[in-house]
C-alpha cells in the first residue's frame, strides 16, 4: 500500500500569547497544495521557499512577514497558485 502525501497544512493560532511562535520551515514539502497559517512569525529560506513550487491556497492570518520579498518569492515560484487570503499581516 501506497503512503497518501499530505497535501494541506493547517497552523491556527489556538491560544492567546503575547508573541508569536516561528513556524517550522523544516515541515514545508513539495507536494504542498494548501497552507493556512495563523498568528506566527514565517521567514521561509529560499531553499524552503523552492519547495512550495506546487501551492495552490497560501492563507496568512495574522502572520508577521520580514518583507513584502517574502511573499513575492513564495509566489512567483507557484505555477500552481489560484489563492491569496491575508488578514492583518506585519511587515
Amino acid at each position: 500500500m501506497e503512503a497518501k502525501k499530505i497535501a494541506d497544512l493547517y497552523f491556527p493560532s489556538f491560544y492567546q500569547r503575547s508573541e508569536n511562535y516561528s513556524f517550522p520551515c523544516h515541515l514545508l514539502y513539495s507536494h504542498l497544495k494548501h497552507l493556512h497559517l495563523g498568528a506566527c512569525t514565517f521567514r521561509p529560506s529560499p531553499e524552503h521557499t523552492n519547495l512550495l513550487s506546487s501551492l495552490a491556497t497560501l492563507d496568512l492570518s495574522n502572520v508577521i512577514l520580514d518583507t513584502n520579498n517574502d511573499v513575492e518569492s513564495i509566489l512567483s515560484g507557484c505555477m500552481n497558485f489560484e489563492c491569496l487570503v491575508a488578514g492583518a499581516e506585519k511587515l
